[in-house]
């Protein structure tokens, strides 16, 4: 078992409190790691802080630099880092892989990026530069709860800050697709990283002409996934990630079933897991919008199937959430599938595809789904401050 320190101002720091990492495959320990303290935190910022003076103030070129050999250095240590991901998180090899992978692509596609000052206006007199320094800036990722915790904690010395929360992300189904040929597609939109992930699929709107015959398929294929221990490469799905999550996707299970929802697929758990936060993929069958699966994000392998039948019914049952992070339109008419996706109320809207992270555009959420965005020119932007320096260039005293 490996005991893990803190890295503090470049050097290793332990701590007396410590917490214990498992396993979520087997909840065997697998590792310790610190808790550090109030002293220890504030040594950390204060060093950050000055690092930040001498880092903000390095080139461009100098800072991607840096970025492209984190990029590099992940790439060459990809098999053991792919191990960690998978024995902390509990994800599949090949899932952990992935996301590595979209690490590099990040780093690298951020390190190609450039600020460059821009004059916004000159003549014989005057020129005026608008130029984008760095500033700190406290970016979260998580729920859209401790995000408000995060945003009023934050609020007492007015800190910039990014915001990626949740989501309650709606696929619409439009009734020309050959649902045969849809559902893998579909079904990794909602269960990649079984179902924890911001922005998977967390509502399938499917039209009635072929509700049916797609809730049939999908129950189909989702019956050939392999859900288990993900350092298995035969594992397609692997564990929950922690003993909280776990129970709160049995409470969704719980719910459905208390309400008498009807379930395509599992719906059988144990509400105490001894060997393993493992629960099975449960499709919920057109749940009324009220319910608790429609309404709250669940984050694990549970998904309801709804039914619509007119386009401007399902545009305003994808938009009856406090959520707007991400969405996705599936249909063979180009012209209706774009035409619902500018009526959706989410920060990216993929259009017969699922890619709504890339390294290329912005990505933020809507409504409570977050604050700001990160990714792409405008993802940059949100680490810096604009500075407009203006130059009169005779002036009275020369």
């Amino acid at each position: 078992m490996v005991d893990y320190t803190h890295i503090i101002n470049g050097k290793a720091v332990t701590s007396l409190k410590k917490m214990s990492v498992i396993n979520p495959a087997n909840m065997q320990r697998i590792a310790e790691v610190p808790l550090a303290n109030k002293d220890q935190l504030d040594e950390a910022v204060a060093a950050a802080r000055t690092a930040f003076y001498s880092w903000s103030t390095k080139p461009q070129e100098d800072r991607a630099a840096v970025l492209f050999k984190i990029a590099s250095v992940i790439e060459d240590n990809i098999k053991e880092y792919k191990q960690l991901l998978t024995s902390e998180q509990g994800k599949t090899l090949a899932n952990a892989e992935f996301e590595l992978g979209a690490c590099i692509a990040a780093l690298r596609g951020t390190a190609e990026l450039r600020l460059p000052d821009k004059v916004l206006f000159e003549d014989d007199e005057l020129k005026i530069l608008e130029r984008r320094v760095p500033i700190g800036v406290i970016s979260f990722t998580g729920s859209t709860e401790t995000g408000k915790k995060v945003m009023a904690g934050a609020s007492a010395g007015l800190k910039r800050l990014t915001l990626e929360l949740g989501g309650k992300d709606p696929a619409i189904v439009l009734p020309d697709v050959d649902p045969s040929k849809i559902t893998p597609e579909l079904f990794w939109a909602a269960f990649i990283n079984n179902g924890q992930t911001c922005f998977a699929a967390k509502r399938i709107y499917v039209h009635e002409k072929i509700y049916d015959e797609f809730r049939d398929q999908f129950v189909k294929f989702a019956k050939t996934i392999k859900t288990g221990d993900g350092m298995d490469p035969s594992s397609q799905l692997g564990p929950v990630q922690n003993v909280l999550q776990y129970k709160r996707v049995v409470s969704f299970i719980e719910d459905s079933r208390a309400n008498n929802h009807t379930f395509a697929l599992g719906g059988v758990v144990s509400p105490d897991p001894t060997n393993g936060l493992f629960i099975p993929v449960s499709i919920v069958d057109n749940p009324p919008d009220h319910s608790k699966i429609v309404r709250e994000e669940p984050f694990g392998p549970i998904l309801p199937l709804l039914k619509w039948s007119e386009e401007a019914e399902v545009i305003r049952r994808a938009n009856d959430t406090e959520y707007g992070l991400s969405a996705s339109v599936w249909g063979k008419d180009t012209e209706a599938v774009e035409r619902i996706a500018r009526q959706i109320q989410a920060g990216t809207v993929c259009m017969n595809e699922f890619n709504p992270i890339d390294r290329y555009s912005a990505f933020g959420g809507h409504k409570q789904s977050g604050l700001g965005v990160e990714n792409g020119i405008h993802g940059l932007l949100s680490f810096t401050n604009i500075q407009s320096l203006t130059l009169k260039k005779k002036p009275g005293f020369l």
